[in-house]
């Protein structure tokens, strides 16, 4: 085979690398979604990360707390099953009973009944059944196909209780290798969170009862599954307690509970913040394994804690774990401005990048930027440690969208996304934008097309791009067999809201004459061109190829990263790194 010149290949990595730690490597807009009812506040909770169809991909639910389908404020969940390319309209919608706030609180729990398929967890905190705001929580089992029935219902015990207003997942805390999972009712008297031990079928008796220590510190108000954070034996469970006031008026506080033989109603683990109105705990997460030292990592957030003179500018902090776990902060994430509330969620989000290390996911909703309450959320690729110059920062489209006030990862270590990617999705919800509230759905380059649904907002500035000036990106969609399918799709900026860049599919009439002489390389890491791959034309305006794994001589290559490369007349127009998996 011919090999291309050694200056070539070092100025394809240069470049390469380069676009590969810039913003095409970045996470992109996959899919967006908006609510189509008024006021209905759709992305107010969301959850990505389950498999409940059993296709091997992601799913992703979206509460709407305030949606009327099912009486006023009686709340809806849309399930949007995960797949190559997403679709415009949920698979399935459950609505909930008038006034219940049915959607505010949604979390895949795994699968606590041991089918096969990951089960769904619902809050409808303000239902009245057991007593006014006592609350109820709905378990929806997955399955081909899911239904919108609920295979069981949990209440609150008393009036005023907020039963399901936190719902999670909580690993094996009991170690029999099924899902558990766990409940918050942060209005009882100091808080309480009720835990379920799965089983075939799972039953509405609490396995174990968690009060708070003390009145009025709503604790159960955040709660997660953090996987084994301590290396004890067992997976364990964090909680927050917002308005603890141990040393300090709602300074907060947060919670570790060891499972395994351990797990019992005493915290082993207590951090607390120095600040007075912080309301640490606010917001809890397992972070996966951030600096990748092998231990589950832990992250909670402080959104009303005072950053120098701004008032309430929030604050995020993470917590390596280990088996010498402390309640020293290992990196702590500021907001930049008054009343932003940076940490109202956190969500640990899996190797998002790429890099080989879990990510944190931190959002902001009251950021201002150039409009008020614009919202933005913070992503945090992990490192041994994380840098802080390669966070990424991605910003709402219109003021009061409160854009961030949740966000959502793929299950830490988790190996699979929405569109079926090696790497988990992120999604971040927007309850304030446009009518409804919107959802929108980040990932790598990948075997996704990009869908928008509903009315993206303000009035575009028109696009920087020359009629005819392309962006040529490379997809990689893996096939079984460690195949990989490449595909050229020229893309053009069309517009621009707000902070955000849009970018619409536009296939060109001659693709032949805009797209001649490209030329596809597959490259060792070190940058030896293993092959040249043959080009064709697969649709109008795209051009694609099939690489099978193996080098110019039909050997196959070992596991390992390799680099595909877009390249015509010397120049690098896209690249993409390739994990091959023997």
């Amino acid at each position: 085979m011919r090999q291309p010149p050694l200056l070539l290949v070092g100025l394809l990595l240069t470049a390469l690398s380069s676009l590969l730690s810039g913003s095409d490597a970045q996470p992109e807009l996959l899919a967006s979604w908006s609510g189509a009812e008024d006021g209905e506040q759709f992305g107010i909770d969301l959850a990505i990360g389950g498999d409940a169809n059993g296709n091997g991909r992601a799913d992703l639910a979206v509460g709407a707390s305030t949606n009327d389908a099912g009486g006023e404020n009686a709340g809806k969940v849309s399930i949007f099953f995960g797949r190559a390319t997403p679709q415009a309209t949920p698979d399935l919608e459950l609505v909930g009973a008038a006034g219940s706030f049915f959607g505010s609180a949604v979390a895949w729990a795994g699968d606590i009944n041991g089918d096969g398929f990951d089960d769904l967890l619902v809050g409808a905190y303000r239902d009245d059944d057991a007593g006014t705001n006592a609350g109820k929580a709905y378990i929806f089992l997955g399955g081909d196909p899911m239904d919108d029935i609920p295979d069981l219902v949990l209440l609150g015990e008393a009036e005023g209780d907020y039963f399901g207003r936190e719902v999670s997942g909580a690993g094996d805390l009991n170690g029999d290798m099924v899902a558990d999972f766990a409940i918050g009712a942060p209005r009882t008297l100091n808080g309480t969170v009720y835990v379920y031990f799965g089983g075939d079928p799972p039953d509405g008796a609490a396995d174990l009862v968690i009060p708070g220590l003390a009145e009025d510190d709503r604790f159960g108000a955040a709660i997660a599954g953090v996987g084994n954070a301590d290396e004890i034996p067992g997976d364990d469970l964090l909680v927050g307690a917002p308005r603890a006031s141990t040393t300090h008026l709602w300074q907060g506080e947060v919670y570790l509970f060891s499972g395994g033989d351990a797990l019992d109603a005493l915290p082993d683990w207590t951090v607390r913040n120095d600040d007075a109105g912080a309301q640490l705990g606010t917001s809890v997460a397992g972070a996966g394994d951030v600096n990748g030292d092998g231990a589950a990592d832990l992250v909670a957030g402080a959104p009303y804690r005072n950053v120098g003179i701004d008032v309430d500018a929030g604050a995020a902090y993470l917590f390596y774990g280990g088996a010498l776990l402390d309640t020293s902060a290992d990196l702590v994430i500021e907001g930049s401005g008054a009343e932003e509330n940076l940490g109202q969620s956190v969500a640990g989000c899996g190797d998002v990048t790429a890099n080989g290390y879990g990510h944190l996911l931190v959002g902001a909703p009251g950021f201002d930027g150039m409009r008020l309450d614009i919202g933005k959320i913070v992503l945090i690729p992990g490192g041994d440690p994380p840098q802080q110059n390669d966070f990424l920062e991605f910003y709402g489209e219109e003021s009061s969208d409160q854009y961030g006030f949740d966000v959502a990862g793929g299950a830490p270590g988790a190996l699979h996304s929405f569109t079926g990617d090696p790497h988990p999705d992120i999604a971040a919800g927007a309850w304030g934008h446009g009518i409804g509230g919107k959802c929108y759905l980040y990932g790598l380059p990948g075997g996704s097309g990009h869908i928008d649904d509903g009315d993206p907002g303000g009035s575009p500035t028109p696009g920087t791009a020359e009629p005819g000036a392309y962006a040529v990106r490379l997809l990689a969609q893996p096939n079984p067999g460690s195949r990989f399918t490449l595909e050229l799709l020229p893309r053009r900026t069309t517009g621009r809201t707000g902070a955000l860049w849009h970018q619409a599919e536009d296939r060109l009439a001659h693709p032949d004459a805009d797209m001649r002489g490209i030329e596809i390389l597959i490259l060792a890491p070190d940058g030896a061109a293993l092959r040249r791959i043959p080009s064709a034309t697969l649709s109008e305006g795209t051009l694609g190829c099939t690489w099978d794994g193996s080098d110019s001589h039909g050997w196959p290559m070992p596991s390992g990263a390799y680099f595909a490369v877009a390249t015509r007349d010397g120049r690098l127009l896209a690249g993409r790194r390739l994990m091959l998996i023997r």
